[in-house]
């Protein structure tokens, strides 16, 4: 195969990975790293290098607003 040749399927692969977006759900996505019953279930007490709960809490809205923002396509971040 000739240089030219594969600089063209080099240049064909590039694009399809550079514009390839799998369908993802993000309401799902959300509702799964948002559950009550996740974090009322582990035991956080006791646990070396765990996040305390504010932490957590804190961590989850920040799933819930990034999830929001790859869904809608829209910022809302917060100090931005």
């Amino acid at each position: 195969m000739g240089r030219g040749r594969q600089r063209a399927m080099a240049k064909k692969v590039a694009r399809e990975i550079k514009y390839f977006s799998p369908n993802t759900d993000y309401d799902a996505l959300t509702s799964e790293l948002s559950s009550e019953k996740d974090f009322q279930d582990s035991s956080l007490d006791g646990v070396q290098g765990g996040l305390a709960n504010s932490e957590l809490e804190e961590y989850v809205e920040w799933v819930k607003q990034t999830a929001s923002e790859c869904s809608t396509g829209k910022k809302t971040g917060q100090g931005e």
